[in-house]
């Protein structure tokens, strides 16, 4: 299961990396421009999908063995011993 975790982190930091490194490097560039800072101000949502994709992806891909583990707890929970 943590492998699995560590894929999904891992695909979804890989997918929005790009992306955020290319409109840092944009926003960086011309921080003044009136163009750029339209579009951050219309393109709000799709700045905070982009940001939590990447908070999800650094919390599977490095948190993977305690969810897990707690994955793992929650199941013997039920069971009996």
């Amino acid at each position: 299961m943590r492998v699995g975790l560590s894929l999904i982190g891992a695909s979804l930091l890989a997918n929005s990396i790009p992306q955020f490194a290319k409109l840092a490097m944009w926003v960086s560039v011309e921080p003044d421009n009136l163009f750029a800072r339209m579009f951050l101000r219309q393109n709000s949502a799709d700045l905070v999908d982009l940001a939590a994709r990447l908070i999800i992806g650094v919390g599977l891909f490095f948190g993977a063995r305690g969810i897990a583990g707690m994955w793992r707890r929650l199941r013997l929970l039920g069971t009996s011993r």
